[in-house]
């Protein structure tokens, strides 16, 4: 299950329940702004993205709980599951 959330300040974060993995795009980001009209299709695709960057463990993981605190944080109403979407 993919969830997602705009956050207050314009940034988006995606989470993935199954690979447990997570990302974060900045409120300027080509990313963000698409995500304001389509946000389930931007999440859907920053969750299936290869990172082609190694990244090391410990790095990774404070990542992904950083943004998984960014998921759980705010109204519920806020946080969405890509399956949820219209379309899906």
């Amino acid at each position: 299950m993919i969830l997602y959330r705009m956050l207050p300040d314009g940034a988006f974060v995606v989470g993935d329940i199954g690979t447990r993995r997570t990302s974060f795009v900045y409120p300027a980001s080509g990313q963000a702004v698409r995500a304001r009209h389509d946000a389930a299709e931007v999440a859907a695709e920053m969750a299936s993205a290869s990172n082609p960057q190694v990244i090391p463990d410990h790095v990774r993981i404070a990542y992904d709980a950083a943004n998984w605190r960014r998921l759980a944080g705010g109204a519920p109403a806020e946080l969405k599951s890509i399956e949820d979407a219209p379309g899906r």
